[in-house]
């Protein structure tokens, strides 16, 4: 992405005040496969494959404008489970104008409108707000973050995933957990697809 794609303009409707933000993130494996809250995972992978969410990108949740339904991308999806389930978590919304004029209402849960909210993160269990997970692709693991795997990559020709594709993907990573014994120097060493960045 340049500075163009990544620069956004947000009205706060609760301030009424401008503010702007540059997207960033990490990508770091989970370490502590026994602090995963398998069962609020499940409860998310059930909604992933449900069919009541619409898939949308780059935010956790928008509404488009003159939109009555909210698109969601994966972790949008993990905060409502995690709100239904276990946690209260404040919300806002702010209105954005982007540089193709669109305008869209996101949704921002505890103040993040991009990555999971440390609240979530941790009622997970996971160690990032943006989780990086293992994919098997022609033989060999891979490893990409859930954001990557949602929006895909439009300058490498790489198709977002479906949420049922992220929903296999989390359950072999996190419920499966096929991929427990890489090792950390495996971890390292692999290819990393870090082209949000």
């Amino acid at each position: 992405m340049n500075d163009e794609d990544t620069w956004m303009y947000h009205i706060d409707y609760v301030t009424g005040e401008w503010e702007n933000s540059m997207a960033g993130f990490k990508l770091y494996p989970p370490t502590d496969y026994d602090k995963l809250n398998i069962p609020l995972i499940i409860k998310w992978i059930e909604s992933l494959r449900s069919g009541n969410n619409v898939q949308g990108a780059e935010y956790l949740e928008y509404f488009l404008e003159g939109e009555t339904t909210p698109r969601r991308c994966c972790l949008g999806v993990a905060c409502r489970v995690a709100m239904a389930e276990v946690l209260g978590l404040k919300l806002s919304v702010k209105r954005s104008w982007f540089a193709d004029d669109t305008h869209k209402h996101l949704t921002a849960f505890d103040g993040n409108d991009f990555i999971l909210p440390e609240s979530v993160m941790e009622a997970l269990g996971f160690n990032d707000a943006n989780p990086a997970v293992f994919v098997r692709e022609n033989g060999e693991v891979k490893r990409y973050s859930l954001t990557h795997l949602n929006d895909g990559n439009k300058l490498k020709g790489i198709a977002p995933r479906t949420f049922a594709e992220i929903a296999d993907i989390l359950e072999s990573n996190f419920v499966r957990q096929e991929f427990r014994d890489i090792s950390p120097e495996e971890v390292l060493d692999m290819e990393v697809d870090e082209s949000l960045d």
